[in-house]
């Protein structure tokens, strides 16, 4: 009877020794399952991948490692890493492993790497094990290249900003520098006017008319190169500038072959301007830019003649005021005025209705012959 319970105790533990190998084979079925996803996982992954032991002997190398560093993994595997890499030994990257098994803490840099046939821009992360290294890398080299694009892209973009508003100035100096030689050509025109050719001023005169064309062609070719846009508008008194504007209107309203709207932003321009038409025996009214020109045609456009009007203008380029002064009296001749040869605008303006077009500087006789071809009269000088 002795013998039964002891058998049976043996039983006992045979069974839980049973049952605790079936446990272990379990587990080590679920950590063989564990490693087999997590070797997946590092197969799929677009990082290259690889790990070493704290002797620098590889022993793990995934597909994206041999993709990028041109190397099969049954050739560098159990092979210390700067035996296999040999191109490798006191860059930046022995710097790192070193630093990251000593310190026992990640680390992720990113370094350009000169040496072919690896020669690229890398992103890497060195994480410690317990016996070795993970590392983790990747190709940066396109981002750097696309960044590298931007910069040069913005860098070209500033460049055009600062020939742009280089030519918006240019152009402005231009401008100016153009309505100087016009007064200076048409004052010595009207000077000319009834001079005779022998008078001992006369080839002086007509020396600085000629010297005034002349400069007109540089300017016109700044003017050309800028297609400048709108001025900036400066402050002004609008009571006073309404006072001399009714006070010149009266004055120069009335003329023997016609009243004439002279349209401008210079003064200058506007004065001799205005002599000269006085001088061919026309009435001028003096409009200083598109809005005021816009302002005296609907009170005295039944008056008025012929437009002598500017392009470019502050308050309103040439192209508004025809427009608007067209759409009040359709029959109404315009003869365009700029420093520079017709360009689209002008010649757009030119096919809707413009007259004609004359280029600054002018003088007095040019001025005629214009009149009279756009007025159909016979010339006035």
């Amino acid at each position: 009877m002795s013998g039964k319970p002891a058998c049976e105790e043996l039983q006992k533990k045979l069974t839980k020794l049973e049952r605790k190998i079936c446990d272990q084979q379990q587990v080590q079925q679920r950590l063989e399952e564990s490693n087999i996803e997590m070797l997946d996982m590092l197969e799929s992954i677009s990082d290259g991948f690889f790990s070493l032991d704290d002797d620098y002997v590889l022993t793990y190398f995934n597909r994206a490692a041999e993709k990028v560093l041109g190397r099969k993994s049954w050739e560098v595997l159990g092979r210390r890493l700067f035996e296999a890499f040999p191109e490798m030994k006191g860059s930046i990257f022995e710097t790192r492993f070193e630093q990251t098994l000593k310190e026992q803490i990640p680390i992720s840099f990113e370094t350009y790497f000169p040496v072919k046939p690896y020669e690229n821009w890398y992103e890497v992360r060195i994480y410690p094990r317990k016996s070795g290294l993970s590392v983790f890398f990747q190709v940066t080299t396109e981002h750097h290249r696309i960044a590298e694009a931007t910069r040069k892209l913005e860098a070209q973009l500033r460049q055009a900003e600062k020939l742009r508003a280089t030519a918006k100035l240019a152009g402005g100096i231009a401008n100016d520098f153009n309505n100087l030689l016009s007064v200076i050509q048409s004052s010595a025109s009207l000077l000319l006017f009834n001079l005779e050719s022998t008078h001992p001023h006369y080839p002086t005169l007509k020396d600085i008319e000629k010297q005034a064309r002349d400069g007109s062609r540089l300017s016109a070719q700044l003017l050309g190169y800028s297609r400048k846009g709108r001025y900036s508008v400066t402050p002004f008194d609008l009571n006073e500038l309404v006072k001399e504007t009714l006070k010149t209107f009266v004055e120069e309203k009335n003329g023997a072959q016609g009243t004439i709207l002279l349209v401008d932003d210079d003064d200058s321009i506007l004065d001799v301007g205005g002599t000269m038409l006085r001088r061919l025996g026309y009435g001028v009214i003096k409009a200083k830019g598109g809005m005021e020109a816009i302002r005296f045609f609907e009170e005295e456009g039944e008056h008025i003649c012929l437009v002598i009007l500017d392009m470019i203008m502050p308050d309103m380029d040439g192209g508004e005021v025809f427009k608007k002064v067209v759409g009040m009296n359709d029959g109404i001749r315009v003869l365009l005025s700029t420093g520079t040869s017709p360009d689209g605008q002008v010649r757009d303006i030119l096919k809707k209705g413009g007259a004609g077009f004359i280029q600054k500087p002018f003088g007095i006789q040019e001025l005629s012959e214009k009149i009279a071809e756009v007025l159909g009269k016979p010339e006035c000088c």
